[in-house]
């Protein structure tokens, strides 16, 4: 059972020792001996020159998609995440939920090497008393459902900021803005907004949408483990 969180600590650093890439057996870790580096890989009772991330269940986990509309969206919204989700330890393992092709449960270890270079940035609520049992359960809402490509607001399909709002919305935590298509910097520049239309057709610039950027610069949420330069 998750139990409600009361508050957050940063923790002190851990240190482990970095193993070629394969050395590792396919099966996730325990939750207790579970540590991700920042290589991607996962390393277990050891020491390591890098800190690295602990876990931990209502974490939001972001990165640069090798999705073929990932560039569009980190030229739209000028930042390098194009794709997140929520951390979830299930029976001693760590998933991330996320809306891909599908809302579904991914390894947390599968999730982190599908990004470009392995490179990941964790944030976690600063909120001092707050419900991630129900948190957790409005994503679950959200299982099975297809991923949404055009973005739409309703609740038929879903993209992956939209699954990570509504989940903490479940619980009256807003976090990130809706914003009209119109008004995403990137689309000032005329390559960018063709690229668009090719994505689109006709852009929908009246189209509100929650993006993996405005997400994770909300101030409700702090950096726990980042990667990026």
């Amino acid at each position: 059972m998750i139990n409600k969180m009361q508050g957050i600590s940063l923790g002190t650093a851990l240190f482990l020792t970095f193993f070629p890439q394969g050395s590792y057996s396919q099966e996730i870790l325990p939750a207790e001996e579970l540590r991700i580096s920042p290589s991607g890989l996962i390393a277990n009772n050891c020491t390591q020159q890098w800190p690295e991330y602990v876990p931990q269940t209502g974490d939001i986990i972001a990165h640069t998609s090798q999705s073929r509309q990932s560039e569009l969206i980190k030229a739209a919204t000028f930042s390098d995440y194009t794709h997140m989700g929520l951390v979830v330890e299930k029976k001693g393992q760590y998933f991330v939920l996320e809306a891909l092709s599908t809302v579904k449960y991914t390894p947390l270890r599968e999730w982190v090497q599908r990004g470009v270079n392995g490179k990941y940035t964790v944030k976690r609520l600063v909120l001092p008393d707050f419900d991630l049992e129900g948190i957790i359960s409005g994503a679950e809402e959200y299982l099975g459902k297809k991923y949404d490509s055009q973005f739409d607001p309703d609740e038929q399909k879903i993209y992956c900021s939209e699954l990570v709002q509504k989940a903490y919305a479940a619980v009256g935590i807003s976090l990130g803005r809706w914003e009209l298509v119109r008004e995403m910097p990137g689309l000032k520049d005329s390559h960018v907004a063709q690229e668009a239309q090719r994505r689109w057709g006709v852009i929908p610039k009246d189209l509100r949408v929650v993006t993996p950027a405005s997400i994770m610069e909300s101030p409700y949420l702090t950096t726990v483990y980042t990667n990026f330069n």
